[in-house]
Formats: C-alpha cells, sequence, structure tokens
C-alpha cells in the first residue's frame, strides 16, 4: 500500500439464493441503462473534483520531502554540531609528541603530493580532520595514514615514528593539528577532551579509558565538536 503497510485479505462470505428473474420491457431496459450512466459519471465527477481539490495539498505536503538531500555522513560534514557536557571530573592523560613549530604545506604542495598518490587522486573539495582518534588495542594504520596524508602531517616524519607507545590496550590517542588539548573530563558515561585552538604546531595525546566510559567527545572551549564522537564500546 501507500503507507508501506500490508492490508489483509479478507475473504468474503457470499450466499446465493435463487431469484426470479423477469425480462425488462425494452423501454425501460434502455430507461434503467442510461440512469446506471448518468450515475456513474457523477460518482467519477464528485471524485474528480476531490481528488483534484486535495492534490495541491498532497503536492505541499510531499515536496519538503523530496527536496530535503540525502542523509550525510558525520565525516563529511565541516560542522559536528556542538556538545556542552555536564561538569566531570578532571582524568590525568599523557602528551606522547608535541611540535609546536609545525603547520600544514601550502595548497599546491598538498595537492601535488595527493594527485603522486593512486588512492587521494582526483579528491576534490577534501576538508581534513583536525582531530584524529585511535582507539586500542592497536591503531588502524589505513585511517591514520589517510588522516596523516590529507592532513598535511607527512611533512613531520617524527610525528610518525612511533613516538608513542604502540599499545593502545583500554587507552584512546587523540592527534590535533593546530589545536592544543587542554584537558579530560569523564562526566557519568561520557568522556570529553578539551582542545584549544592554535595557530601552529602537531600533538598526540593518549589518555586511559575510564571502564565506565561509553563515548569520546572532543570539543574546544566554546562546545564546537571537533571531530564526530566516538563509541569507546567497539575497543
Amino acid at each position: 500500500s501507500a503507507q508501506g503497510r500490508d492490508v489483509p485479505h479478507r475473504r468474503l462470505g457470499v450466499s446465493l439464493h435463487p431469484i426470479a428473474l423477469a425480462p425488462l420491457p425494452a423501454r425501460r431496459r434502455r430507461w434503467a441503462g442510461a440512469a446506471i450512466g448518468l450515475v456513474g459519471l457523477a460518482v467519477c465527477g464528485a471524485t474528480y473534483v476531490s481528488f483534484a481539490a486535495g492534490w495541491p495539498a498532497l503536492t505541499r505536503l510531499a515536496a519538503p520531502a523530496l527536496a530535503e538531500p540525502p542523509e550525510a555522513s558525520a565525516a563529511s560534514l565541516v560542522s559536528l554540531g556542538s556538545y556542552h557536557p555536564a561538569p566531570g571530573a578532571a582524568t590525568p592523560f599523557e602528551v606522547c609528541y608535541y611540535n609546536s613549530a609545525w603547520t600544514p604545506p601550502d595548497a599546491d604542495a598538498q595537492v601535488a603530493r595527493l594527485q603522486a598518490d593512486p588512492r587521494y587522486r582526483g579528491l576534490a573539495n577534501i576538508h581534513p580532520e583536525r582531530v584524529h582518534v585511535e582507539i586500542g588495542p592497536f591503531r588502524s594504520n589505513s585511517g591514520l595514514n589517510d588522516f596523516v596524508a590529507l592532513a598535511g602531517l607527512w611533512t613531520d616524519p617524527h610525528a610518525t615514528a612511533q613516538a608513542c607507545p604502540a599499545d593502545l590496550t583500554r587507552r584512546a590517542e587523540l592527534w590535533a593539528v593546530q589545536l592544543q588539548i587542554e584537558r579530560f573530563e569523564l562526566s557519568g558515561t561520557d568522556l570529553t577532551a578539551f582542545a584549544a585552538a592554535r595557530s601552529a604546531g602537531v600533538e598526540v595525546v593518549q589518555v586511559a579509558v575510564p571502564a565506565q566510559a561509553d563515548a569520546l567527545h572532543v570539543i574546544d572551549e566554546t562546545g564546537a565538536r571537533l571531530s564526530a564522537d566516538v563509541n569507546l564500546q567497539v575497543r
């Protein structure tokens, strides 16, 4: 049906009774046929008028739904919205790599680098992550390599030279470009990292994930999300 629901088939009970049939006079038969035809035309006309009157309303109801674009994934959004956690308990973390002088390569160098790599050749309108999150027990090489390439972090080979411990068991690792992770707070089952914008720099931090934490949020001091929320239950 139009509403996506199954309409049950109902079995009609029909009882047959013998009736006597007598032929109608010819003139009366023509009058009955004409009357039936007039009734049919009236019904069809009323139905058409009713449907035509209702069509603009149906169009107005359907148009917004048709005009809406398909839902985009969080990773494809430039703006990830905001999140304002309740005040929480401070959670310690370690800075295992920091380069305050790093800046992204210029646009020409970045384009040339990506065009030389078959994985990224032809990409356009790239919005690189500012924060990349790895959760244990080990790093995702493909995910981290994409972040390094698209953010331009390939210009700092020391950042990817295993500067941080490789064992991420029950730990989360955050890579932040032109940001500084200032603190972590645990509020209920939500672990939140607060970051501040910087004109330059790359930082890698690791934090032990509390047992009760289900989600990791990364925001700035205004509450703007800097990355998609991370499900910590999959670690």
